[in-house]
Protein backbone atom coordinates (compact mmCIF):
# COMPACT_ATOMS: atom_id res chain seq x y z
CA UNK A 1 0.00 0.00 0.00
CA UNK A 2 2.53 2.36 0.91
CA UNK A 3 3.72 1.98 -3.12
CA UNK A 4 0.54 2.49 -3.74
CA UNK A 5 -0.66 5.62 -2.04
CA UNK A 6 2.65 7.07 -3.53
CA UNK A 7 2.15 6.40 -6.97
CA UNK A 8 -1.26 7.57 -6.65
CA UNK A 9 -0.85 10.60 -5.21
CA UNK A 10 1.30 11.78 -7.85
CA UNK A 11 -1.89 10.72 -10.26
CA UNK A 12 -4.11 12.45 -8.01
CA UNK A 13 -1.63 15.40 -8.38
CA UNK A 14 -1.60 15.64 -12.29
CA UNK A 15 -5.40 14.78 -12.59
CA UNK A 16 -6.58 17.25 -10.41
CA UNK A 17 -4.19 20.01 -12.11
CA UNK A 18 -5.31 19.10 -15.47
CA UNK A 19 -9.21 19.08 -14.44
CA UNK A 20 -8.59 22.94 -13.19
CA UNK A 21 -6.98 24.15 -15.58
CA UNK A 22 -9.58 23.02 -18.40
CA UNK A 23 -12.83 22.18 -16.86
CA UNK A 24 -14.12 25.63 -15.70
CA UNK A 25 -13.46 27.66 -18.91
CA UNK A 26 -15.34 24.04 -20.80
CA UNK A 27 -18.08 24.60 -18.60
CA UNK A 28 -18.59 27.87 -18.72
CA UNK A 29 -17.87 28.48 -22.92
CA UNK A 30 -19.21 25.21 -24.05
CA UNK A 31 -21.01 22.30 -21.81
CA UNK A 32 -23.27 24.72 -20.52
CA UNK A 33 -24.19 26.62 -23.59
CA UNK A 34 -25.10 23.04 -25.46
CA UNK A 35 -22.00 23.09 -27.49
CA UNK A 36 -19.62 20.63 -26.25
CA UNK A 37 -18.42 17.82 -28.43
CA UNK A 38 -17.30 16.30 -24.83
CA UNK A 39 -20.07 16.49 -22.54
CA UNK A 40 -22.96 16.84 -25.09
CA UNK A 41 -25.60 19.74 -25.71
CA UNK A 42 -28.40 18.76 -22.88
CA UNK A 43 -28.96 18.06 -19.02
CA UNK A 44 -30.56 15.96 -16.64
CA UNK A 45 -34.22 16.67 -17.79
CA UNK A 46 -33.96 16.69 -21.46
CA UNK A 47 -33.16 20.74 -21.47
CA UNK A 48 -30.93 21.88 -24.26
CA UNK A 49 -28.51 23.96 -23.44
CA UNK A 50 -27.62 22.92 -19.80
CA UNK A 51 -27.77 26.45 -18.51
CA UNK A 52 -30.77 27.47 -19.73
CA UNK A 53 -32.88 29.35 -17.14
CA UNK A 54 -30.54 29.38 -14.96
CA UNK A 55 -27.60 32.16 -14.21
CA UNK A 56 -24.49 30.31 -13.34
CA UNK A 57 -21.18 31.80 -11.92
CA UNK A 58 -18.00 30.79 -10.99
CA UNK A 59 -16.24 31.17 -7.82
CA UNK A 60 -18.80 33.51 -7.18
CA UNK A 61 -18.14 33.48 -3.33
CA UNK A 62 -15.94 32.54 -0.61
CA UNK A 63 -16.80 31.70 2.12
CA UNK A 64 -14.09 30.69 3.89
CA UNK A 65 -9.79 31.60 4.22
CA UNK A 66 -8.93 28.57 2.46
CA UNK A 67 -8.28 29.43 -1.89
CA UNK A 68 -10.54 26.34 -2.59
CA UNK A 69 -13.30 27.45 -0.13
CA UNK A 70 -15.63 29.21 -2.62
CA UNK A 71 -19.26 29.07 -3.92
CA UNK A 72 -20.36 28.76 -7.70
CA UNK A 73 -23.97 30.15 -7.76
CA UNK A 74 -26.82 28.87 -9.94
CA UNK A 75 -29.66 31.26 -9.48
CA UNK A 76 -33.09 30.65 -11.24
CA UNK A 77 -34.16 33.47 -13.56
CA UNK A 78 -37.64 32.45 -13.31
CA UNK A 79 -37.86 34.54 -9.84
CA UNK A 80 -41.67 34.23 -9.18
CA UNK A 81 -40.79 30.16 -9.40
CA UNK A 82 -38.00 30.78 -7.11
CA UNK A 83 -39.78 32.72 -4.78
CA UNK A 84 -39.69 31.63 -0.90
CA UNK A 85 -37.94 28.43 -1.74
CA UNK A 86 -34.65 27.83 0.40
CA UNK A 87 -31.43 27.36 -1.37
CA UNK A 88 -29.53 24.02 -2.34
CA UNK A 89 -25.89 23.65 -0.72
CA UNK A 90 -24.42 21.52 -2.77
CA UNK A 91 -21.26 18.99 -2.45
CA UNK A 92 -19.93 17.53 -5.56
CA UNK A 93 -17.73 13.98 -5.57
CA UNK A 94 -15.15 12.84 -6.10
CA UNK A 95 -13.56 10.56 -3.54
CA UNK A 96 -12.27 13.42 -1.69
CA UNK A 97 -9.47 13.87 -3.80
CA UNK A 98 -10.40 14.72 -7.40
CA UNK A 99 -12.88 16.72 -8.95
CA UNK A 100 -14.43 20.12 -8.14
CA UNK A 101 -17.65 21.93 -7.78
CA UNK A 102 -17.29 23.04 -11.95
CA UNK A 103 -16.98 19.43 -13.29
CA UNK A 104 -20.83 18.56 -11.99
CA UNK A 105 -22.58 21.74 -12.43
CA UNK A 106 -24.73 20.08 -15.13
CA UNK A 107 -26.14 17.95 -12.94
CA UNK A 108 -27.23 20.84 -10.59
CA UNK A 109 -28.17 22.91 -13.27
CA UNK A 110 -31.72 21.53 -13.47
CA UNK A 111 -32.16 21.70 -9.73
CA UNK A 112 -31.79 25.48 -9.91
CA UNK A 113 -34.62 25.89 -13.18
CA UNK A 114 -36.77 23.60 -10.85
CA UNK A 115 -36.85 26.90 -8.57
CA UNK A 116 -34.01 26.25 -6.14
CA UNK A 117 -31.11 28.19 -6.44
CA UNK A 118 -28.11 26.40 -5.85
CA UNK A 119 -24.94 27.51 -4.00
CA UNK A 120 -21.72 24.80 -5.43
CA UNK A 121 -19.39 24.23 -2.94
CA UNK A 122 -15.59 23.68 -3.53
CA UNK A 123 -13.76 22.49 -1.17
CA UNK A 124 -10.09 21.43 0.16
CA UNK A 125 -9.45 17.79 -0.78
CA UNK A 126 -7.10 15.16 0.57
CA UNK A 127 -4.44 14.19 0.96
CA UNK A 128 -3.55 18.27 1.43
CA UNK A 129 -6.61 18.20 3.17
CA UNK A 130 -7.57 15.22 5.36
CA UNK A 131 -10.83 14.45 7.32
CA UNK A 132 -12.06 16.44 9.05
CA UNK A 133 -11.13 19.73 6.97
CA UNK A 134 -13.72 18.99 4.71
CA UNK A 135 -16.25 18.55 6.89
CA UNK A 136 -15.72 21.55 8.52
CA UNK A 137 -15.94 23.64 4.85
CA UNK A 138 -19.08 22.28 4.71
CA UNK A 139 -20.34 24.13 8.02
CA UNK A 140 -18.51 27.12 7.21
CA UNK A 141 -20.17 26.92 4.04
CA UNK A 142 -23.79 26.70 5.90
CA UNK A 143 -23.02 29.55 7.93
CA UNK A 144 -21.69 31.60 5.48
CA UNK A 145 -25.39 31.16 3.55
CA UNK A 146 -26.93 32.15 7.21
CA UNK A 147 -24.69 35.37 6.87
CA UNK A 148 -26.42 36.21 3.84
CA UNK A 149 -30.13 36.23 5.38
CA UNK A 150 -30.73 32.63 4.57
CA UNK A 151 -32.88 31.22 7.65
CA UNK A 152 -33.62 27.77 5.97
CA UNK A 153 -31.43 25.00 3.32
CA UNK A 154 -31.56 21.98 1.71
CA UNK A 155 -28.31 19.93 1.40
CA UNK A 156 -27.72 17.86 -1.55
CA UNK A 157 -24.17 15.77 -2.21
CA UNK A 158 -23.26 12.97 -4.65
CA UNK A 159 -20.76 9.95 -3.35
CA UNK A 160 -17.83 12.08 -1.17
CA UNK A 161 -20.26 15.15 -1.38
CA UNK A 162 -22.98 12.90 -0.18
CA UNK A 163 -21.41 11.73 2.93
CA UNK A 164 -20.09 15.48 3.60
CA UNK A 165 -23.21 16.67 3.64
CA UNK A 166 -24.53 13.69 5.83
CA UNK A 167 -22.21 14.13 8.28
CA UNK A 168 -22.53 18.11 8.67
CA UNK A 169 -26.42 17.46 8.71
CA UNK A 170 -26.03 15.20 11.61
CA UNK A 171 -23.76 18.00 13.14
CA UNK A 172 -25.65 20.75 12.99
CA UNK A 173 -28.70 18.83 14.56
CA UNK A 174 -27.29 17.28 17.46
CA UNK A 175 -25.08 20.37 19.07
CA UNK A 176 -23.47 18.08 21.76
CA UNK A 177 -22.04 15.84 18.65
CA UNK A 178 -20.99 19.58 17.44
CA UNK A 179 -19.24 20.63 19.77
CA UNK A 180 -17.30 17.23 20.34
CA UNK A 181 -16.41 17.15 16.88
CA UNK A 182 -15.26 21.00 17.09
CA UNK A 183 -13.25 20.43 20.05
CA UNK A 184 -11.48 17.52 18.45
CA UNK A 185 -10.78 18.46 15.17
CA UNK A 186 -9.08 21.67 17.00
CA UNK A 187 -11.69 24.00 15.67
CA UNK A 188 -13.91 25.05 18.98
CA UNK A 189 -13.63 28.50 19.28
CA UNK A 190 -14.52 29.09 15.54
CA UNK A 191 -17.05 26.08 14.55
CA UNK A 192 -18.97 26.74 18.13
CA UNK A 193 -19.65 30.32 17.34
CA UNK A 194 -21.34 29.45 13.75
CA UNK A 195 -24.92 30.43 13.30
CA UNK A 196 -26.41 27.80 10.74
CA UNK A 197 -29.38 27.77 8.72
CA UNK A 198 -32.33 25.42 9.25
CA UNK A 199 -31.59 22.11 7.18
CA UNK A 200 -34.76 21.31 5.86
CA UNK A 201 -33.93 17.93 3.94
CA UNK A 202 -30.57 15.64 3.02
CA UNK A 203 -30.39 14.29 -0.39
CA UNK A 204 -27.26 12.03 -0.82
CA UNK A 205 -26.28 10.28 -4.03
CA UNK A 206 -24.46 7.13 -3.99
CA UNK A 207 -23.02 8.50 -1.02
CA UNK A 208 -20.39 6.37 1.52
CA UNK A 209 -22.25 6.07 4.53
CA UNK A 210 -19.85 3.74 6.30
CA UNK A 211 -16.71 2.83 6.37
CA UNK A 212 -17.16 -1.13 6.44
CA UNK A 213 -20.17 -2.67 4.77
CA UNK A 214 -18.84 -1.67 0.80
CA UNK A 215 -16.59 -4.68 1.27
CA UNK A 216 -18.89 -6.94 0.36
CA UNK A 217 -19.26 -8.22 -2.91
CA UNK A 218 -22.17 -7.53 -5.14
CA UNK A 219 -23.72 -10.33 -7.56
CA UNK A 220 -25.10 -7.65 -10.12
CA UNK A 221 -21.71 -6.97 -11.01
CA UNK A 222 -18.33 -9.45 -12.24
CA UNK A 223 -16.04 -10.57 -9.81
CA UNK A 224 -13.28 -8.29 -11.25
CA UNK A 225 -15.47 -5.01 -11.10
CA UNK A 226 -16.38 -5.48 -7.36
CA UNK A 227 -12.18 -5.69 -6.97
CA UNK A 228 -11.59 -2.16 -8.78
CA UNK A 229 -14.68 -0.70 -6.99
CA UNK A 230 -13.51 -2.15 -3.49
CA UNK A 231 -9.54 -1.01 -4.21
CA UNK A 232 -10.44 2.16 -5.25
CA UNK A 233 -12.82 3.15 -1.93
CA UNK A 234 -10.10 1.17 0.04
CA UNK A 235 -7.57 4.11 -1.68
CA UNK A 236 -9.82 7.25 -1.32
CA UNK A 237 -10.70 6.33 1.99
CA UNK A 238 -6.55 6.02 2.81
CA UNK A 239 -5.76 9.15 1.60
CA UNK A 240 -8.94 10.71 3.00
CA UNK A 241 -8.41 9.52 7.03
CA UNK A 242 -6.57 11.35 9.29
CA UNK A 243 -3.20 9.60 10.38
CA UNK A 244 -3.80 11.73 13.90
CA UNK A 245 -7.49 10.07 14.46
CA UNK A 246 -8.84 13.26 14.59
CA UNK A 247 -12.55 12.44 16.18
CA UNK A 248 -11.79 8.84 15.94
CA UNK A 249 -11.91 9.17 12.36
CA UNK A 250 -15.78 9.52 12.78
CA UNK A 251 -15.62 10.20 9.02
CA UNK A 252 -19.42 8.73 7.82
CA UNK A 253 -23.01 9.52 9.24
CA UNK A 254 -23.52 6.00 10.50
CA UNK A 255 -20.05 6.29 13.15
CA UNK A 256 -22.11 8.98 14.93
CA UNK A 257 -25.54 7.98 14.74
CA UNK A 258 -25.06 6.60 18.67
CA UNK A 259 -24.98 10.07 19.47
CA UNK A 260 -27.70 11.29 16.71
CA UNK A 261 -30.96 12.36 18.39
CA UNK A 262 -32.36 13.98 15.37
CA UNK A 263 -31.97 14.57 11.60
CA UNK A 264 -34.05 16.26 9.06
CA UNK A 265 -35.38 13.82 6.55
CA UNK A 266 -33.25 12.27 4.84
CA UNK A 267 -33.18 10.85 0.90
CA UNK A 268 -30.73 8.03 -0.12
CA UNK A 269 -30.43 7.36 -4.13
CA UNK A 270 -27.84 4.81 -5.32
CA UNK A 271 -26.95 2.13 -8.13
CA UNK A 272 -27.93 -1.78 -7.35
CA UNK A 273 -24.39 -2.15 -9.46
CA UNK A 274 -22.54 0.18 -7.11
CA UNK A 275 -20.73 -1.34 -3.90
CA UNK A 276 -21.52 1.68 -1.72
CA UNK A 277 -25.60 0.57 -2.38
CA UNK A 278 -24.28 -1.93 0.79
CA UNK A 279 -23.54 1.73 3.05
CA UNK A 280 -27.19 3.14 2.05
CA UNK A 281 -29.31 -0.14 2.15
CA UNK A 282 -27.69 -0.16 5.76
CA UNK A 283 -27.82 3.45 6.59
CA UNK A 284 -31.88 3.01 5.78
CA UNK A 285 -32.12 0.50 8.10
CA UNK A 286 -30.43 2.37 10.75
CA UNK A 287 -32.37 5.31 10.41
CA UNK A 288 -36.05 3.33 10.46
CA UNK A 289 -35.05 1.78 12.83
CA UNK A 290 -34.66 4.52 14.82
CA UNK A 291 -37.73 6.09 13.57
CA UNK A 292 -36.45 8.64 11.25
CA UNK A 293 -37.26 9.91 8.07
CA UNK A 294 -35.89 8.48 5.30
CA UNK A 295 -36.37 7.92 1.49
CA UNK A 296 -34.86 4.99 -0.54
CA UNK A 297 -34.13 4.75 -4.29
CA UNK A 298 -32.38 2.20 -5.93
CA UNK A 299 -31.91 2.00 -9.41
CA UNK A 300 -30.14 -0.35 -12.08
CA UNK A 301 -26.71 1.79 -12.10
CA UNK A 302 -23.70 1.97 -11.50
CA UNK A 303 -21.60 4.30 -9.69
CA UNK A 304 -22.16 8.33 -11.06
CA UNK A 305 -24.98 7.47 -13.13
CA UNK A 306 -26.32 11.16 -11.70
CA UNK A 307 -23.65 13.06 -11.82
CA UNK A 308 -22.38 12.00 -15.89
CA UNK A 309 -23.46 13.73 -19.15
CA UNK A 310 -26.19 12.42 -20.19
CA UNK A 311 -24.64 12.14 -23.36
CA UNK A 312 -22.29 9.56 -22.07
CA UNK A 313 -24.76 7.37 -20.45
CA UNK A 314 -26.79 4.76 -22.47
CA UNK A 315 -30.76 4.72 -23.57
CA UNK A 316 -31.49 3.18 -19.89
CA UNK A 317 -29.29 5.30 -17.98
CA UNK A 318 -30.83 8.52 -19.33
CA UNK A 319 -33.79 7.08 -18.27
CA UNK A 320 -32.81 6.27 -14.22
CA UNK A 321 -30.85 9.80 -13.84
CA UNK A 322 -33.73 11.72 -14.99
CA UNK A 323 -36.10 9.16 -12.63
CA UNK A 324 -33.56 10.24 -10.21
CA UNK A 325 -33.63 14.22 -10.50
CA UNK A 326 -37.57 13.32 -10.49
CA UNK A 327 -37.48 12.31 -6.95
CA UNK A 328 -35.26 14.52 -6.04
CA UNK A 329 -36.93 17.55 -6.78
CA UNK A 330 -40.23 15.98 -5.69
CA UNK A 331 -38.48 15.42 -1.76
CA UNK A 332 -36.35 18.71 -2.18
CA UNK A 333 -40.02 20.85 -3.20
CA UNK A 334 -42.22 18.84 -0.59
CA UNK A 335 -40.20 19.88 2.02
CA UNK A 336 -39.40 23.79 1.06
CA UNK A 337 -43.54 24.15 0.14
CA UNK A 338 -46.47 22.43 -0.55
CA UNK A 339 -45.86 22.75 -4.40
CA UNK A 340 -44.53 18.88 -5.71
CA UNK A 341 -42.07 19.42 -9.49
CA UNK A 342 -41.71 16.71 -12.38
CA UNK A 343 -39.34 16.82 -14.63
CA UNK A 344 -41.78 16.75 -18.17
CA UNK A 345 -41.18 14.57 -20.77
Amino acid sequence: WSITLLNGRVAVYGARRFLDWSVPPHQQNFHLQGTSRVGGSFATDGVTPPARGVTIKLFAHRYGLQPSETLDTLICNDRHLAQRKPPVLYAHGGAWIAASSACLLHSVAPVARAGLDVFSMDYPLAPAARFPEPVVSVLRALAWIRSEGREEVLLMGDSAGGNLVSLAAALVANRPLLEEFAREASVREEVCALRFPKILAVSSIYGVMDQVSWRRDLDTISAAENKIMHFCIDFALRLYRCPNGRFQNKLTISDVLDDVKVLPPFQLICGNKDVLVWTNRQLRLELEKRNMIVEYFEYDERHCFFGLPPAWLSKEGKAESRAALNELLRFFLTHSDSSVAEVKD
